[in-house]
């Protein structure tokens, strides 16, 4: 069986390929990058506790696209990149801020 999102009959748009990239699991990686902005705030502001938060909620979100995509079995190229591509970001960003000052 070729990996890859399976769409149901009647999923297409009259003309129009679906797309395969637009999937569950690049929905949640794709949610990640929206704990990053909190994230910031939280430590700017001093409230650690909150962008402590931030951290854990990102990370079980990275737990769950891998088992989304699996589960709906939505593995793409793509998305392989897109996953690597947001844990580099979700590990950069608590690293950079500790490396600007105010």
């Amino acid at each position: 069986m070729e990996r890859g999102y399976r769409a149901t009959p009647g999923a297409q748009q009259a003309g129009s390929a679906l797309n395969p990239n637009l999937n569950p699991a690049n929905a949640v990686t794709a949610s990640r990058f929206l704990t990053l902005p909190p994230f910031v705030y939280f430590v700017d502001r001093g409230l650690l506790h909150w962008a402590m938060v931030m951290v854990i909620v990102c990370g079980l979100l990275d737990l769950v696209d891998g088992k989304v995509a699996r589960a709906f079995d939505c593995i793409t190229p793509f998305g392989e990149v897109f996953d690597a591509t947001s844990n580099w970001e979700a590990a950069g960003t608590p690293s950079s801020r500790n490396k600007v000052g105010r």
